[in-house]
């Protein structure tokens, strides 16, 4: 059975609950969770306070995205260590909108801290430098290019990538990613059954990873968590 990584909703202020609810709601149907930190630039309850008060509560694989632009060198490192006190073994690293430090300034120093790091795929000189660094996973862009798959193989790198897809029946979900900049493939804005279309190129990249030498993981980004239980149910029956 593949696996598949669930990103917990941004946890806001008015939804903090919520969003442990989702950890308890799913933790049956994935087989692990991502923490964001600041998604598109607005401000969460910080990842430490989230895990500190579910710890014990999950024990699960649990990753921490860590937006290292909004932070300096100092504060990176810092925020680093407290989530690995409160028992993050594994930590995503992205640039994010902001620039006051950069993820290959930090990389050396998380590949020391955690147990695992991941990182997005970037350009091809870029990815071979986080392949040689000893990143052990990758995450792709939203409805991810079939280049960036065969990239990765082609580096010789034989490890996990982690596949992105948004989860949502609703076509005006989709419709409001397009909005925001993410590209969102034609078959799906003018599906008639969008939710449908994405998992089937979810399970196409997948098998590409397969057949490239990669471990292929589903990430799941819910778009509209009330029909996600819905939709994982419809992948799983297909994988």
């Amino acid at each position: 059975m593949r696996s598949l990584i669930a990103e917990i909703p941004p946890h806001y202020v008015k939804s903090i609950d919520f969003s442990y609810r989702f950890i308890e709601s799913f933790s049956g149907l994935v087989n692990g969770f991502n923490l964001t930190d600041m998604p598109l630039g607005r401000v969460t309850i910080d990842n430490c306070a989230f895990v500190a008060r579910m710890k014990g509560s999950y024990s699960g694989r649990l990753i921490s995205t860590i937006s290292v632009g909004h932070r300096d060198i100092t504060a990176n490192r810092s925020y680093m260590k407290g989530l690995s006190v409160l028992g993050i073994k594994q930590a995503l690293l992205v640039q994010g909108p902001s620039h006051a430090s950069k993820v290959s300034q930090l990389l050396p120093f998380a590949l020391k801290e955690f147990n695992a790091v991941g990182t997005a795929i970037s350009s091809e000189d870029i990815t071979k430098e986080r392949v040689k660094a000893g990143v052990r996973f990758f995450v792709t862009q939203m409805y991810p290019q079939e280049e960036d798959i065969l990239k990765l193989g082609s580096f010789g790198y034989r490890g996990e990538v982690m596949v992105s897809v948004p989860a949502f029946e609703e076509g005006g979900a989709v419709k409001k990613l397009a909005s925001r900049g993410f590209k969102v493939p034609t078959n799906v804005l003018f599906s008639n059954d969008p939710g449908s279309a994405t998992r089937k190129i979810l399970l196409d990249i997948m098998d590409l990873a397969d057949g490239a030498g990669l471990s292929a993981t589903a990430y799941i980004v819910p778009l509209q968590p009330g029909e996600l239980q819905k939709w994982l149910e419809d992948l799983i029956k297909n994988m």
